[in-house]
């Protein structure tokens, strides 16, 4: 990167790897060259991690959570509104992940929504980074999360017409949708040592 071919002929990327070997670090250098070129990114960040991005261009990229606007699920309209105006936006969505899933299933499913109508009415290159995929599109549904699911691979399959395009990160393969990963069209692979994440190689 950055490669115009790459980039903007439809980027899906599948990211996986074992903790402490370069995952995150690996996804972070791809979206800092992507925001320094001014294109839109919008960060589900799972773990609270992507704080320092802001400080690539703090005149487009903005954020909540980390310390400051808590992310509620009253703040899509405002994330929505971000988007809508060409800027960047990371999302802090700790507080959820592990400690309330159900909340997070709404906030995402309305978000994604919102976004995926608002890029089929206004294309506009997105890049989408998904932290943690199994949580947004587990290969095992937990209940309610079908739409969730349903409206995300949508967005992957159909939505590079309108400019979105995707970065999907997980530890675990085996525990994310299988159509969603085959749907990358670049995949990097760190250390990966469990027998059901090297099946999925294959």
């Amino acid at each position: 990167l950055p490669r115009k071919d790459l980039l903007h002929a439809g980027f899906r990327c599948w990211v996986t790897g074992e903790s402490g070997w370069g995952k995150s670090s690996a996804v972070a250098l791809i979206v800092e060259q992507v925001a320094a070129q001014k294109n839109q990114v919008l960060i589900l960040d799972m773990h609270g991690e992507y704080g320092n991005l802001w400080v690539v261009d703090p005149a487009h990229i903005e954020r909540a959570g980390y310390g400051s606007m808590e992310v509620r699920l009253d703040l899509i309209p405002w994330c929505l509104d971000v988007l809508r105006s060409g800027k960047s936006l990371t999302l802090d969505l700790s507080h959820w992940s592990d400690i309330d899933p159900e909340s997070l299933d709404v906030f995402l499913l309305k978000l994604l929504r919102g976004l995926y109508e608002l890029r089929r009415r206004e294309p506009m290159w997105t890049l989408v980074v998904v932290e943690e995929a199994q949580t947004l599109i587990p290969q095992t549904q937990a209940q309610g999360q079908a739409e969730n699911i349903r409206i995300f691979l949508g967005m992957i399959t159909g939505g590079r017409k309108y400019g979105l395009q995707f970065i999907l990160t997980s530890q675990r393969q085996s525990l994310v949708d299988i159509n969603a990963i085959s749907s990358c069209n670049v995949r990097l692979f760190m250390r990966v040592s469990e027998t059901k994440d090297w099946l999925l190689m294959k």
